[in-house]
């Protein structure tokens, strides 16, 4: 057991690692770069399952920490985007609703009630 890398995966969780973590974590992450490798390509499925549909595959043995790390943050700013356009978007339908709502005298509850708004 390395006890220099469990002693990083315990920082990096921020808790200490059950005697079956330590075991599963010594066996599957002989180094350090393995681990971190490891958190940032799941990070990348996780983002690219939210955003597409369907996870990004990879080898992350053929890519260093600093490549994962720039399709990670290619990823991040995906997904920023998606949430601007989104947040763009439901100002715009609020904004639509709320002047259909004043053109013929009812609230944006109504709308929404009649299933009318956006």
């Amino acid at each position: 057991m390395n006890k220099k890398i469990l002693k990083y995966i315990e920082e990096y969780k921020g808790y200490s690692l059950t005697d079956w973590e330590k075991e599963y974590y010594s066996k599957h992450y002989p180094t350090i770069e393995k681990f971190e490798k490891d958190m940032i390509y799941q990070s990348i499925s996780d983002i690219s399952k939210e955003l597409h549909g369907s996870r990004y595959r990879l080898d992350i043995d053929e890519y260093s920490i600093e490549e994962l790390q720039s399709i990670l943050d290619e990823f991040i700013q995906e997904i920023k985007n998606e949430n601007q356009r989104r947040a763009d978007k439901e100002a715009e339908n609020f904004v639509k609703n709320k002047l259909l709502a004043k053109s013929i005298g009812v609230s944006i509850e109504d709308l929404h009630r009649w299933e009318v708004a956006w």
